[in-house]
């Protein structure tokens, strides 16, 4: 009865330690891991190398591929990161992430009209994701397209109504134009998604500046500084605001 209960019981140590093998990670998940990781801590090229790792084990694995070209751009490796979606591409051709990847890659190498196509084509396969209405609109700002991108932020912030760069970008184009009402409607939606945003609070300030509103000027310029009280820009639109608000009440 004893050596029945032992072999029992040897039978089940070497059951679990087979499972425990079977569920370690082999080299190419452990690479896509470690990839991942320094993915999310901004280690860019450990990240590059990692994934490069994967695709040698697995040449097929899109997702190491897609990450992989990711993090070529953020490291600056636009040539590398070119080669890596050109060849993503001829493999899936209507992958809609390569093509707005290759768009942001372009617009990076202040290629604009490429980036135009790519987004364009990235649009054609999913037209609901509001990032890449965002950067097709800092593409046409770019080549001075500024209806069309004017057109491309407000899609954006139609899909994603807390998309704070384009709701800035909305306003730098209105200020441009000289539309600040409206620059102010949108520039006030940047600083409620990000309090802390310096210039969503000096733009705000330059705009109520433009339109003759000395109050809210102030107001807005005091916000900046406070959160950059070194702000050169804004301690002077600060100080003539106070000026022309003391001169219209004199």
């Amino acid at each position: 009865m004893c050596q029945l209960s032992r072999t029992g019981t040897l039978l089940a140590v070497a059951i679990l330690a087979a499972l425990a093998t079977a569920c370690q990670p082999g080299p190419r998940e452990s690479a896509l891991t470690d990839a991942r990781n320094y993915r999310k801590v901004g280690q860019f090229e450990n990240a590059v190398a990692s994934y490069k790792k994967v695709l040698e084990l697995d040449s097929t694995w899109v997702e190491a591929a897609l990450g992989l070209g990711f993090c070529q751009i953020q490291a600056q490796q636009y040539d590398d990161a070119l080669k890596t979606y050109q060849k993503l591409l001829k493999s899936h051709p209507e992958m809609e992430e390569a093509y707005f990847r290759l768009g942001q890659l372009y617009i990076n190498r202040k290629q604009y009209a490429p980036a135009v196509s790519a987004l364009q084509k990235a649009l054609e396969l999913d037209s609901t994701r509001a990032d890449t209405h965002y950067q097709l609109g800092l593409a046409h700002g770019a080549t001075e397209a500024y209806s069309e991108a004017l057109a491309q932020f407000e899609t954006a912030v139609r899909l994603d109504p807390r998309h704070a760069d384009a709701w800035y970008n909305m306003g730098n184009l209105l200020t441009r134009q000289q539309k600040y009402e409206a620059a102010i409607q949108a520039y006030s939606q940047v600083t409620k998604i990000e309090p802390k945003r310096l210039m969503g609070w000096y733009m705000l300030g330059d705009a109520s500046y433009a339109l003759g509103r000395y109050a809210d000027a102030v107001r807005y310029f005091q916000k900046a500084l406070e959160v950059n009280f070194g702000f050169t820009a804004a301690q002077e639109a600060l100080k003539r605001s106070q000026e022309k608000l003391s001169g219209a009440k004199h």
